[in-house]
């Protein structure tokens, strides 16, 4: 595991050993859950996943790879530098965009992209990236009623690149009239300014994704509005980002009625009762070493890993196929991909993870433990300092106010279908889910173009048409 010194220039030294005795019972506990989640009523599952078609032997071993290479990649990282080619990595077919930042990714797809900066009430200088609707026709533009604004809001460990990389809905909107906004949360690559505190300090990072609902995200919501002159905007959040916008309407509530006209959340991570995929694993490394609570503001998260200027890519593909190694791991983490497009997929690991802080992390963690959809727990003491209870609160979802739209795949392993629900059962203002078969959680950025398109995109684009 990563043991965090205190000292100025956050040392890392990190070990990494499999579970020693359980590993394979919980691992087949993980396997169960995992099917359970993929299959629908009435329909035959696509295939049986990865894990089980494999011995014991060899499932015990993939469990071992999948602790160790998430343990390397997440805790062990170095420097945030991916958008050069790795050492060793020359191939003349590997296309550009691996390399690329968001402006560059943008402009590759024959669109505008202008960069904006804003900075949070607490000193945090943050990167707003903005694609206009330039390239509209009129006709279309009918549709984004003259360029109404679109938040979007990437996931943990990610940044706005997440939505330039492949068919995610921000080019579909603009190209109907919509004005784009792709945000980037503090600690990620394009938040990592600060007016006082350096990103090699402790405060730097003492955040979590409370944080980013409750402060980022208005101040992004606030800067749009001023700039665009409109008085209201959509929102469109993957994972964390979802996260980020409950938070923001169940403990702003009338904020959020007045500024945001819908919501749509894509793979929603609110509730993690009885986790699969990458989630157990995490909560299984949690529960073995329980020091990790308090590392949670030392660490900072990017894509590279620790032995010199090694990175994830040429590990895990040949050309632009994914690697056995990589895909069975991959697999358990996130689910069964439905239709895979590994180039879109090999652009997807160039840029992640690129940067985040520990108690981002450590939040989600706890919502396994509490089964609840909870504000963070620094302990008895201080939670009786800062919310009057031993505990830590939950957020009141029955407060949001503003209309949700729900996205996600019937086969996610990480945001599992069943967690889904219980979130959807809880908000009073959902309007419509929409089960995307098969999807995992990334498909919904990685995914076969015309799928993404014909089973996410369209119809994203008919919630906003209908309050238009």
């Amino acid at each position: 595991m990563c043991f965090i010194h205190p000292a100025a220039t956050f040392s890392v030294h990190c070990t990494a050993s499999c579970p020693a005795t359980g590993g394979l019972q919980e691992l087949e506990e993980l396997q169960e859950h995992g099917a359970e989640a993929r299959e629908t009523p009435g329909e035959t599952p696509r295939g049986s996943p990865l894990l089980s078609r494999v011995s014991p032997v060899t499932t015990t071993t993939m469990a071992c790879f999948s602790y160790v290479a998430l343990l390397v990649t997440l805790c062990c990282s170095g420097a945030s530098a991916f958008h050069r080619r790795p050492r060793g990595f020359h191939s003349r077919s590997v296309p550009d965009e691996l390399w690329s930042s968001t402006e560059q990714l943008v402009a590759m797809r024959g669109y505008e992209c202008e960069v904006h900066t804003v900075r949070t009430p607490d000193g945090y200088e943050l990167t707003l990236h903005r694609i206009p609707r330039a390239k509209a026709t009129k006709a279309e533009d009918d549709y984004g009623r003259h360029g109404t604004p679109v938040l979007f809001a990437h996931g943990l460990a990610s940044n706005s690149e997440m939505f330039a990389l492949g068919p995610s809905a921000a080019y579909y909107l603009v190209d109907a009239g919509f004005d784009v906004w792709l945000v980037n949360y503090r600690g990620s690559f394009y938040g990592q300014k600060h007016v006082s505190l350096k990103p090699q300090s402790r405060a730097f990072w003492d955040f979590s994704w409370n944080e980013n609902g409750l402060i980022d995200q208005p101040t992004f919501i606030d800067y749009i509005l001023k700039t665009t002159g409109r008085p209201k905007l959509f929102t469109v959040g993957h994972s964390m980002g979802a996260t980020t916008q409950v938070v923001m309407m169940s403990e702003m509530p009338e904020y959020a009625k007045e500024k945001v006209i819908s919501s749509v959340l894509l793979a929603p991570g609110i509730y993690f009762r009885k986790p699969g995929g990458l989630m157990r694993v995490l909560d299984l490394i949690y529960g073995a070493y329980p020091q990790l609570k308090n590392s949670h503001t030392s660490l900072v998260l990017n894509g590279k890993m620790p032995l010199g200027d090694q990175d994830l890519l040429p590990v895990c593909f040949a050309g632009d196929q994914l690697r056995e190694l990589c895909r069975g791991p991959m697999t358990m983490m996130m689910g069964p991909p439905h239709t895979p497009d590994y180039r879109t997929f090999q652009k997807l690991m160039a840029h992640y993870p690129n940067g985040g802080s520990i108690r981002q992390f450590m939040h989600y963690l706890q919502s396994t433990t509490s089964g609840g959809f909870r504000k963070y727990d620094f302990g008895p003491e201080k939670n009786q300092r800062l919310y009057g209870s031993l505990e830590p609160p939950s957020y009141n979802l029955s407060a949001i106010a503003t209309p949700v739209h729900v996205f996600y795949g019937t086969g996610d392993y990480l945001t599992t279908p069943k967690n889904v629900v219980r979130f959807i059962k809880r908000c009073p203002t959902v309007q419509k889910v929409h089960a995307v078969p098969h999807f995992n959680h990334v498909d919904f950025i990685t995914g076969d173009d015309y799928i993404v398109t014909e089973l996410v995109n369209k119809k994203i684009l008919e919630v906003f048409q209908s309050y238009l």
